[in-house]
């Protein structure tokens, strides 16, 4: 079997080419009705073989969370537990674990939802669960940071537990039996023999099955308070009129933000993505990325102070025979030296050696690679793509990169030196 990337514009595409496997209505059926926890996928029949191609947009692949964030107690638990509890609930469908590949390019999460993991239902002929698993610990034990010594005891275990056949559900039990002696973890483990529920979910079945105390029959006990004392009584009527202002006000507001639509367009719809952007935060604190055109040409960009670090890597005497990306635009954005040989470009402050401030640069959204032969980009699966001088590259596929090359990362246009 051969794996590869496609692109589009505003999609990305995982593709898997090998020999068909003997699935049956499975295949059909899971064409036809997307399940959550695999990513939506379609088949064709190339030269005899089967071509299966996942649509992977806005994923990061097991292998960049690790690449990028390292071997941590907790991407540990994120990614064994995740992968237990997907599992068991895939059950509920009659999808086999047999019938899903599980491997770091194959295994995806949520850029937006860190712990939203999706896998791949593979009709093309795969290597067996077990080969599966042992696979996986050897790739983490390959990537764990030696100086972590208690993450590094805790994956030469669960490689040498992979040795023999073993289940998703062991090697839960022992990511989690450390994790909760280090203090980290919400809860212990379901002794039942299921799976755990994670703390978001264990929530939501709390409220669903919330019942009162079975001794408390007297509704008053769950009515509002009727008898108020002449205090309560007055802090009731500041609140009411308290309730008035804010409603006024916020008419007011409203009437002036229609007003500014009408006269003054252009600036109403960069503040409407600008707001869009910032609503959309989920439970872990980061916004979701923005999806642009990229035949629209945005006629302005937010003018933004420069940090601290960036100011000190802009007054840096640019050495002759330094690599460089040199920035080609209006807007806030900076050159960069590239003095590693790893150098990770995106919006996310604390992640990237490159920080970029546009809205359409996603949080992990390149990075170049420093080898014998010279730089090579890489885009990793960004949202609204990487281009080099021009051509849209596929997720996962490195380029060289030669002088005046330029790079474009969304809308931000730099220029290799």
């Amino acid at each position: 079997m051969k794996l590869s990337y496609q692109r589009s514009p505003l999609k990305s595409y995982m593709v898997i080419r090998g020999e068909e496997k003997d699935i049956g209505y499975q295949e059909q059926m899971l064409q036809e009705n997307a399940i959550p926890l695999l990513l939506p996928f379609y088949a064709i029949v190339v030269n005899m073989e089967l071509e299966v191609w996942y649509d992977i947009t806005g994923q990061r692949s097991l292998r960049d969370v690790i690449r990028q964030e390292g071997v941590t107690l907790e991407n540990l638990r994120r990614v064994i537990e995740g992968l237990t509890q997907a599992f068991y609930k895939l059950q509920q469908y009659l999808i086999r674990q047999e019938d899903v590949y599980m491997n770091p390019d194959t295994v995806y999460f949520d850029r937006n939802h860190p712990n939203q993991i999706s896998l791949c239902f593979c009709p093309v002929v795969h290597p067996d669960t077990q080969q599966q698993i042992y696979e996986l610990m050897e790739f983490l034990v390959g990537q764990v940071d030696h100086n972590q010594k208690m993450v590094t005891q805790l994956c030469y275990e669960l490689y040498e537990i992979a040795q023999d056949p073993v289940s998703m559900e062991q090697l839960a039990e022992k990511v989690r039996a450390v994790y909760d002696m280090e203090g980290e973890g919400e809860g212990t483990a379901d002794r039942s023999g299921a799976p755990s529920i994670p703390s978001e979910e264990r929530s939501i079945v709390i409220r669903e099955n919330y019942q009162p105390d079975a001794d408390r029959n007297d509704p008053a006990d769950f009515s509002p308070v009727r008898n108020l004392t002449p205090e309560q009584e007055d802090v009731g009527a500041k609140g009411r009129k308290t309730k008035a202002i804010k409603a006024k006000w916020e008419e007011f507001l409203r009437k002036g933000k229609e007003e500014c639509k009408v006269q003054f367009p252009l600036l109403s719809k960069l503040a409407f993505s600008r707001r869009k952007k910032e609503k959309k935060e989920d439970e872990y604190g980061v916004s979701e990325d923005f999806v642009f055109d990229p035949q629209e040409v945005l006629q302005q960009k937010t003018q933004l102070l420069h940090t601290k670090k960036e100011k000190e890597m802009e007054s840096r005497t640019l050495q002759q025979g330094e690599a460089k990306l040199v920035y080609d635009g209006n807007g806030c954005e900076s050159n960069y030296i590239l003095d590693k040989n790893s150098f990770s470009i995106g919006s996310l402050a604390g992640e990237n050696d490159a920080i970029l401030h546009s809205d359409v640069v996603s949080r992990h959204h390149a990075r170049i690679v420093k080898q014998e032969e010279g730089y090579y980009l890489e885009d990793l699966n960004s949202t609204n793509g990487t281009y080099l001088n021009g051509d849209l590259l596929p997720y996962n596929v490195k380029v060289l990169l030669h002088s005046m090359d330029q790079i474009m990362f969304a809308d931000v246009t730099y220029h290799f030196v």
